[in-house]
């Protein structure tokens, strides 16, 4: 999840770190800065956790304009960004919308949209059925579901279980959906302050995404040698000060349709009541390959 461990303040864990490096600000005029540790993606360490990107570059806009909030959030991936670097989020304002550009060592990484909400009951409205799931205290563990996704790799999963920022309860995994109860954990909800409620919940909606891909390809005898995410569009269907940033959240995704190297997903965040807080279509690249078949004795 981070490198240069070497650096990290020993008297708070990776986790610890991580949250307090996320969540703390440094302006420098108009831009957010973020000196990391960064967090990486699930099994690729080195590459940047797309959604810590979505949600600093909605960090920025909210702090620089603290009385506006987001309708809908557009975001595109340029390039894939580096664990070990600073991060700088420049944002500008547009009339009825603020763009974010998001920069590493020089150069532009992904570019952020946000159409801002003209009326206090603007909400793009979504047609989903309130899912029947179980509460989230009757769930497997993060630990056995991260098991399930990294077995045959202990670095990869230890790595994983010391530094996650959530708490994961898996509901349902299938090759069509999956459905995670999950909320921020414990050990840094000092770093996490009732504003950081959407940040977090943008965090969410890009968390394990590819899985529900993978599962889709096995179907195929093909396997996921690697994917990235392309864009991200977020829809909000709630005000703010409805969402309670500590509380369980349910994360849906389902998948779409896929060619050989593109896969649409749809993915649904609820409060803990089942009621939609936000909704994201999702297109990501992803890069299948033929799955080994066992010799035959």
């Amino acid at each position: 999840m981070i490198t240069n461990l070497q650096k990290l303040d020993e008297e708070l864990s990776i986790r610890e770190q991580i949250a307090r490096a996320v969540f703390q600000s440094t302006f420098s005029e108009n831009s957010l800065v973020k000196y990391g540790p960064h967090i990486g993606s699930e099994f690729t360490p080195s590459r940047l956790f797309g959604g810590q990107m979505i949600a600093q570059s909605h960090s920025a806009f909210r702090q620089l304009y603290p009385n506006d909030e987001m309708n809908s959030l557009s975001f595109k991936f340029l390039a894939p960004g580096s664990c070990d670097k600073p991060i700088s989020y420049s944002v500008e304002r547009l009339g009825s919308l603020a763009r974010v550009g998001v920069i590493q060592d020089k150069k532009m990484i992904a570019i952020c949209t946000i159409k801002i909400r003209q009326s206090v009951d603007e909400f793009s409205i979504i047609g989903v059925k309130q899912p029947i799931v179980p509460d989230p205290e009757t769930m497997d563990k993060d630990q056995q579901f991260f098991k399930e996704l990294g077995a045959g790799r202990e670095i990869d999963l230890n790595r994983i279980l010391d530094a996650v920022l959530f708490e994961i309860y898996k509901v349902e995994m299938n090759d069509q959906r999956m459905r995670l109860w999950t909320r921020i954990h414990p050990k840094i909800k000092k770093f996490v302050n009732p504003e950081d409620r959407i940040d977090v919940c943008l965090m969410y909606t890009d968390f394990f995404t590819f899985q529900v891909c993978s599962e889709h390809l096995s179907k195929f005898n093909l396997s996921l040698a690697g994917g990235t995410s392309l864009s991200h569009n977020v829809y909000l269907h709630m005000r703010s000060e409805d969402i309670d940033v500590y509380e369980y959240h349910l994360f849906e995704v389902t998948f779409v349709a896929f060619s050989w190297n593109r896969a649409l997903l749809r993915c649904v965040l609820y409060k803990r009541t089942l009621e939609p807080i936000m909704s994201v279509h999702q297109e990501c690249f992803i890069q299948p390959k033929v799955a080994k078949i066992p010799a035959k004795l």
